[in-house]
């Protein structure tokens, strides 16, 4: 043939989000032709940038932006050359040219794009085009939902709290479709790092993402999973790198409108009716030239207003009988010990009849009576989850996105962008008229980014890139009934104390009796984040190198007044081995009329501080093109992470060894040793088999370190004498109830009339702590670190479509775990050794509280098989199919989603992962049907017909996943497993008899997470009618489907093995996860 390009996808990522193209050119006798000049020219922008090819014929051309660029190769006597390719964020793609002799005025033009097939890389990762962002139905239009159909990607712990289900305030953005939870490789949901135009999008306390990308804005967005170059670190999870749309030579947009309600949306599984629902999502963008090749703008807007109904949940409440004292119906009640027999504390005697109501001297104490009263009446009939409810959930949010790009030249290029975003959420109080359920009240997020970027061309083989930002998250929380003195009004003393503590105080134990209710108070934690990224790229023989790095500087403030409110924590279950043998009725409610709580816990009504830190990186990385089939990816990266200090030295460490209270000398002392040893070498090869771009054979290795700060609980600013909070236990003699403080010792709570004690943090001795909780950051910890690797075989099935095979691994070393060093051990040899003589059982008894503990002794192993199969769009049909066969084992969960009992010494065995998920199926597509104008049937049809038959598409997306591990516990410690746990039967979904409490002094035999829950899956579709408007202008009206088949999306059984109740007890599923049952939206987009 007279000339021949072949073009290969290839291995090269940047931090930045710009794409390199690189290759050689050569005649059609194989021989290099030198002097050749390649010029890439911006189909939107027209900018145009050249290179000349070396005397091996070798060119490269760099910082390219994201977009469609025509590559044109001219050399004196041979005809021009032209192909238009397509080039992906972070992208480095081969284009080798063979030309043809002839005259340059003569042109050849080549029709194909860019292969699927990555010949020269061993990352691993998918790219998810701005096409599937708008086209495919997301629910709440939520983008990184895309990111979850990679293989070895899943939203981890479902309703976990990364996901933001149960409302918390750092995560619950997108929280409908799992928020930005992602868990990669068996990694946990905070080891990813997000990127936004090239500069850090990270939030710092629980490391979910900051700026949040709307499906009008997103260019496209990379999932870098395996093995990322060394541009790349702070993250053993993902890379994820976004890119916001920048404006062209012609003026392009959208509007859409995007509205549903309950009518048409099927009722949740266990509801009895379908509850009241609007939403309403809105807004536009609009990109164009300012000055035509030269200077473009573009801009976005999205708007959304939502009342939302929560599943059905249930409350145990006391009965109409128990609120005045009468407890009878407990005799006789199944499952209960001593048949429902509750004891009198102060005589040590059965209570007759359980009439505490009938106790000779007024026994009862007024205020919890009151508290009691406050409950509302249950709505069910039974002793346990007797109180069904719905809570609801409004949700106002508007974001915006303004870029500028200019062309100041052809060698300097530079752009900026501001984002803004503005979230409110509220959630309505499980209980009518006092504060309950975890989530509910307010949480404000406010976020802002500004980001310069200048790219330069220093010589045809020295390319820089440079980026400055600041960015900005605010969140906090404002608990319900916050302008109301719930707690004093009701005579609980403490609680209202300061205009900053409305509502109730924290009062409950183990929440099978009794439901929780108040909260620890308001917080508000601001955070800065200013970064410089500079990285150069240079180009000799067959190498590209790249080395640069970022300079990161994190301000995080803390308010946090914590248990300002006070913290009343009753005897758990009203079992006295629960709280060190304390005496006790028998049942929670009771013990809050007649007894003492097991504990109380108040802290300071102020508390803020602020805090420092520095990520900090440099790196080296050498695509080394050894041969026309072999290339190596190597790089070392080095980061620097440093411990937050405080501004004012207001932060204290605690020391296992001494049990002294470390207070920070200063300013710049953050009370640990810093890793200094995090180099990160990346190690890779690809092979490309048959040496025409078909068939790849990757490999490869690197190491990654990531922050794990563990949210606003676990930051030694918090500990006394700056923060922190008192505890004042039964065991050492204090006797508390809801009224006030008795005298040390007596059973009688009828003596309560005392003041509760206020505690004082700032007091606290030093040398010897008492009667606080303290954190203690082990001063050696060191980095979490994943080491990652990979065995990849892709080829090229057709000219659109590739299939993908391969073993990725990840291996997880010194990932953060916590336990209480002054927990009570429940078997000889599972305990953490104290590193001093134990005293009364307890490691640090002056404490009357945990010292819990911040240790680097987690780990985490990942195996898994990933296929994937991908048809890019052509031919009005784009596709992706994945599947991931996997294993997942580690040894606790860290900061978030641990299932353990906090007041047990007890590191989690390693086992299986709650994130271990065997089986997981996607497949996504994206079909034009083929009929009407311009299409494959009846593309000359009159205009009418088409108006009714043309212009139809159909989107959809299919997810299938395994089981939610879990396991059954009892006062915290698992259980026996005696037989068969499953019944076979969803509803009644395990089998009580196979399940016994394990006896005093061991763990049950039923292995962590050692169960699993239904399989869940479910299918989202969307049907679209497209109608030309005139020339420019196309108008789309949308219904899109989530959860088509309203399959119920069923959460693990009820694992309380002292609920008796028939319809919600132990065994029981009688709920799925949020925002499940199907629901139809309609929307309408206009496109130019």
């Amino acid at each position: 043939m007279a000339f021949s390009v072949a073009v290969l996808a290839a291995a090269g990522f940047a931090q930045t989000e710009t794409a390199r193209i690189s290759g050689t050119v050569a005649d059609a006798a194989g021989a290099a032709v030198a002097g050749a000049t390649v010029k890439a020219r911006d189909l939107g922008t027209g900018r145009e940038v050249s290179a000349t090819t070396n005397g091996e014929g070798f060119y490269s051309i760099l910082s390219l932006q994201p977009g469609r660029y025509q590559i044109e190769v001219t050399q004196s006597s041979f005809k021009t050359t032209q192909q238009e390719v397509t080039l992906a964020v972070a992208q480095n793609a081969t284009a080798n040219f063979t030309l043809e002799a002839g005259e340059v005025s003569e042109t050849v033009t080549v029709t194909i794009d860019i292969p699927q097939v990555d010949t020269g890389t061993s990352a691993l990762g998918e790219v998810i085009g701005g096409r599937e962002a708008v086209e495919l139905p997301l629910n709440g239009r939520n983008v990184l939902e895309l990111a979850r159909l990679t293989p070895g990607v899943t939203q981890g712990v479902p309703a976990g709290f990364a996901t933001g289900v149960s409302g918390n305030a750092e995560t619950y953005r997108g929280r409908n479709t799992g928020g930005a939870a992602l868990s990669v490789n068996g990694q946990r949901t905070q080891a990813n790092n997000f990127l936004l135009d090239g500069v850090d999008n990270n939030e710092s306390l629980v490391n979910t993402i900051n700026v949040f990308p709307s499906a009008e804005a997103v260019q496209e967005f990379r999932v870098q999973t395996s093995v990322a170059t060394a541009e790349f670190g702070r993250g053993g999870g993902a890379i994820i790198n976004s890119v916001v749309k920048s404006g062209r030579n012609d003026f392009y947009g959208s509007a859409f409108l995007f509205i549903r309600n309950d009518n048409l949306d099927a009722r949740p599984t266990f509801n009895n009716t379908r509850n009241e629902f609007r939403r309403g999502q809105y807004g536009g963008s609009l990109g164009g030239p300012i000055w035509k090749n030269k200077v473009f703008f573009f801009g976005n807007y999205e708007g959304l207003r939502q009342f939302l109904p929560l599943n059905q949940e249930t409350a145990t409440v006391p009965t109409a009988r128990m609120r005045t004292g009468d407890f009878s119906e407990l005799l006789g009640a199944p499952g209960r010990p001593n048949g429902g027999q509750l004891f009198d504390i102060l005589t040590g005697q059965p209570i007759a009849g359980n009439r505490i109501d009938q106790l000779p001297g007024n026994r009862m104490n007024p205020v919890a009576l009151r508290y009691l009263q406050a409950f509302p009446l249950p709505n069910r009939p039974g002793i346990f989850s007797n109180y069904v409810t719905t809570r609801n959930e409004t949700l106002d949010q508007d974001t915006y996105d303004i870029r500028i790009d200019s062309n100041l030249n052809s060698k300097n290029q530079i752009f900026g962008r501001y984002s803004y975003g503005m979230f409110d959420q509220t959630t309505s109080s499980r209980l009518p008229d006092l504060p309950a359920g975890f989530g509910s009240g307010t949480n404000p997020i406010r976020t802002r980014g500004a980001v310069v970027g200048l790219n330069t061309a220093l010589s045809p083989s020295l390319f820089n890139e440079f980026r400055i930002q600041v960015n900005r998250i605010r969140y906090g929380y404002t608990p319900p009934f916050f302008d109301q003195t719930i707690s004093a009004d009701l005579g609980i003393p403490n609680a209202n104390r300061d205009a900053n503590l409305g509502g109730g105080a924290l009062i409950g134990g183990y929440n099978g009796q009794l439901e929780y209710t108040g909260d620890f108070g308001p917080y508000l934690v601001p955070q800065t984040t200013y970064q410089i990224v500079d990285s150069m790229s240079y180009i000799t023989g067959n190498h590209t190198f790249k080395f640069g790095g970022t300079i990161l500087r994190r301000d995080v403030a803390l308010y946090r007044p914590n248990r300002g409110k006070g913290y009343f924590f009753l005897i758990g279950n009203s079992d006295p081995t629960q709280c060190g043998g304390a005496p006790a009725t028998g049942w929670e409610q009771a013990d809050l009329l007649i007894g003492f709580v097991c504990n109380y816990q108040i802290g300071p009504p102020f508390g803020t501080v602020g805090t420092r830190n520095w990520e900090n990186a440099l790196f080296v990385q050498d695509d080394w093109r050894v041969t026309n089939k072999l290339t190596l990816n190597l790089g070392l990266r080095y980061e620097y992470f440093t411990n937050p200090t405080e501004m004012y030295g207001r932060q204290a460490n605690f020391d296992i060894n001494t049990g002294r209270l470390i207070v920070a000398d200063g300013s710049g002392d953050s009370l640990t040793e810093t890793d200094t040893n995090n180099f990160g070498p990346r190690l890779g090869f690809a092979y490309d088999l048959t040496g025409d771009g078909k068939t790849v054979i990757r490999g490869g290795y690197g190491l990654f370190y990531f922050l794990d700060r563990g949210g606003i609980d676990n930051q030694l600013a918090q500990n006394p004498p700056y923060s922190g909070f008192s505890q004042f236990n039964y065991g050492d003699g204090v006797r508390i109830t809801l009224s006030g403080r008795a005298p040390n010792g007596t059973l009688d709570s009828r003596l309560a009339t005392g003041p509760l004690p206020i505690g004082s943090v700032d007091s606290v001795n030093l040398n010897n702590p008492q009667n606080v909780s303290v954190l203690a950051w082990l001063p050696d910890n060191k980095t979490s670190n994943i080491h990652q690797y990979n065995f990849q075989v892709q080829h090229q099935l057709t000219s659109n479509t590739a299939i993908s095979v391969g073993y990725v691994g990840t291996t997880g070393r010194n990932m953060i775990l916590y336990y209480n060093l002054n927990g009570r051990i429940v078997q000889d040899g599972t305990q953490v050794a104290c590193p001093r003589p134990l005293v009364n059982g307890l490691c640090y008894p002056s404490l009357n509280g945990p010292a819990r503990v911040r240790d680097d002794l987690g780990k985490s192993q990942y195996d898994s098989l990933q296929i994937q199969l991908e048809r890019r769009f052509s031919e009005g049909w784009q596709y992706r199919v994945a599947y991931t066969l996997s294993k997942t084992k580690d040894n606790g969960e860290g900061a978030f989603d641990s299932v353990g009992d906090t007041n047990i010494n007890f590191i989690e065995p390693f086992s299986r992962s709650r994130v271990d998920f065997p089986h997981v199926f996607s497949f996504e597509s994206v079909y034009d049907l083929p009929f009407g104008r311009g299409r494959k049937y009846g593309s000359d049809m009159p205009k009418a017909l088409d108006a009714i038959i043309g212009g139809w598409q159909v989107n959809g997306i299919y997810r299938l996943q395994s089981g939610q591990p879990f396991d059954v516990r009892r006062n915290g410690v698992l259980v026996d497993l005696n037989g068969d746990p499953y019944t076979g039967n969803e509803d009644l979904y395990l089998n009580r008899s196979a399940f016994s409490e394990a006896p005093a002094g061991r763990f049950g035999t039923l292995k962590r997470n050692g169960l699993r829950g239904p399989i869940a899956n479910q299918l989202n579709m969307g049907l679209t009618k497209n109608f030309a408007w005139g020339e420019l202008f196309k108008i789309q009206f949308r219904t899109e489907f989530f959860n088509l088949f309203n399959t119920p999306q069923l959460t693990p059984p009820n694992t309380d093995l002292g609920n008796t109740d028939p319809v919600f007890g132990f065994g029981t599923i009688r709920s799925t996860y949020g925002f499940t049952n199907r629901q139809i939206q309609f929307g309408l987009r206009l496109e130019f």
